[in-house]
C-alpha cells in the first residue's frame, strides 16, 4: 500500500494536499470524472493493457472513440515492473494504432521516491531502457518520451511537515493515530531521518521541496546524454518530456536543452506549485483524476469465482487529460516503424488470444 501523504504516481492522487482548499473550478482534476464522454478530455492514460480490456466480450476502442478519445498513453518500465503488465509492447501497439488511435509514452519506475533521484546511475539506465522499448515498438523519431517525477518534492513537503510536528524525534503511536499516519508513512519519515542531513544538511525543518529540482535536473541531463548518444550514433532523435509537479514543471521549462516543450501536468492539485503552473505554464497535458469503469473486465486480471462487483479502485480504469488548446503536438505518434526489435515478455503477461476477425486491427 503507497503512503497516503505522500506521490503515488500517475494513477493516483495525494491525500496529503495543502493546494486543495478554496474553491476550485468544475474542472478541477479532484473531481472524478464518470466512465463517459467528457468533451474536454481527448487523451487517456492506462497503466493496464488497453488490449486486455473487454465490454460485453467486446474490445473497448469503439468505447474509447465514443468518449471522444484520440490518444492512447502507456508506459515503458523495467522488467520488474511496479504494475503487473504495465509496460507497453509491440502488439498492443500495433493493434492501438491499427484501431485508429494515437500513441504516447512515458517512463516510470518508482519516480515517487526521493531516493530514484539521489542515484545518479537511475537518469542513465531509465533512459537506456526507454531506447530499448521505443526501438521494440517502432515509435518513430520526433516523438516524446515523458519521464516521470511522481511527486519526490511532495515527498519532502510531507515529511518535513512530520518532522516538525514530531520536534524532530521519532513518530510516537499517539501521534500516529492522531494524523491517521500508517507505516507507509512512518518509513518514508524515517527513511528521510537519514538521507535528510547527507543530501540537505543538518536542519531538516529548513528543507523544502525545491531541494529536491536539483537532484531532478540532474536526472534529466543524464536521460538527455544517452538520447544524444545515441541519436549521433545514427539512433532515431526523441524528444524529451516531463511528467510531474508545477514546480518540477516549471524549472525543467527553463531547461530548453532538455525540455523543447513537453510538459504533463499531473492530476495531484496538491503538489507544489499546481496552480501556479495550471494558470501561467506552458503545460501540454493536463491530467484529470481517475475514472473508474465497473462493467469492462481485464484479462489480466483474475477475476472473483464466482463473480462479484470488484472494489472500486480494483475495476479497470484510467485517467482523463486535456491537450492545452493551441498545442497539439505532445509528442504522440500514429504509425510505427517497420522492423521492430524483439523483446522478452514478462512471464507474467503472455500473448492474449487473437482477436476475432470482425474486431482485428486494420493493417
Amino acid at each position: 500500500m503507497l503512503p497516503k501523504i505522500f506521490a503515488a504516481g500517475l494513477l493516483a492522487c495525494v491525500l496529503y494536499a495543502p493546494g486543495w482548499a478554496g474553491n476550485k473550478p468544475s474542472d478541477y482534476p479532484n473531481h472524478e470524472p464518470i466512465c463517459q464522454a467528457n468533451p474536454a478530455d481527448t487523451v487517456a492514460d492506462f497503466s493496464i493493457p488497453v488490449n486486455a480490456l473487454r465490454l460485453d466480450g467486446k474490445p473497448i476502442y469503439d468505447v474509447l472513440k465514443s468518449f471522444g478519445i484520440k490518444t492512447i498513453v502507456r508506459y515503458y518500465d523495467f522488467d520488474n515492473e511496479t504494475l503487473s503488465c504495465k509496460t507497453l509492447l509491440n502488439d498492443e501497439a500495433k493493434e492501438i494504432i491499427g484501431h485508429g488511435f494515437e500513441l504516447a509514452v512515458v517512463f516510470q519506475h518508482n519516480n515517487g521516491s526521493p531516493r530514484t533521484f539521489f542515484d545518479e546511475t537511475r537518469g542513465t539506465s531509465d533512459a537506456q531502457r526507454a531506447l530499448t522499448l521505443a526501438r521494440h515498438n517502432g515509435q518513430p523519431p520526433n516523438t516524446t518520451i515523458f519521464f516521470g517525477v511522481d511527486g519526490p518534492d511532495n515527498v519532502i513537503d510531507g515529511v518535513v511537515y512530520m518532522y516538525r510536528l514530531a520536534r524532530g524525534g521519532p513518530i510516537t503511536p499517539e501521534l500516529a493515530r492522531k494524523h491517521d499516519w500508517d507505516s507507509g508513512d512512518i518509513a518514508q519519515y524515517n527513511a528521510f531521518l537519514k538521507y535528510g542531513p547527507q543530501k540537505f544538511g543538518p536542519d531538516l525543518g529548513r528543507v523544502k521541496a525545491e531541494d529536491m529540482l536539483p537532484y531532478v535536473e540532474k536526472y534529466f541531463e543524464r536521460v538527455a546524454a544517452v538520447f544524444k548518444a545515441s541519436a549521433d550514433a545514427g539512433g532515431p532523435s526523441y524528444r524529451i518530456g516531463v511528467y510531474g509537479s508545477g514546480l518540477v514543471c516549471e524549472r525543467m521549462s527553463m531547461r530548453r536543452d532538455i525540455i523543447k516543450t513537453d510538459c504533463w501536468l499531473a492530476q495531484s492539485v496538491g503538489w507544489p506549485g499546481y496552480d501556479a503552473f495550471r494558470t501561467n505554464g506552458d503545460w501540454s497535458l493536463l491530467q484529470k483524476n481517475p475514472t473508474y469503469c465497473e462493467p469492462w473486465v481485464n484479462l489480466r486480471q483474475k477475476q472473483p469465482v464466482p463473480p462479484k462487483k470488484l472494489p472500486r479502485k480494483q475495476q479497470p480504469g484510467f485517467d482523463f487529460n486535456t491537450v492545452k488548446p493551441g498545442k497539439p503536438d505532445f509528442g504522440q505518434w500514429a504509425s510505427k516503424l517497420d522492423g521492430t526489435t524483439d523483446f522478452k515478455r514478462p512471464n507474467d503477461c503472455p500473448l492474449l488470444s487473437p482477436l476475432p476477425a470482425s474486431t482485428r486491427p486494420r493493417g
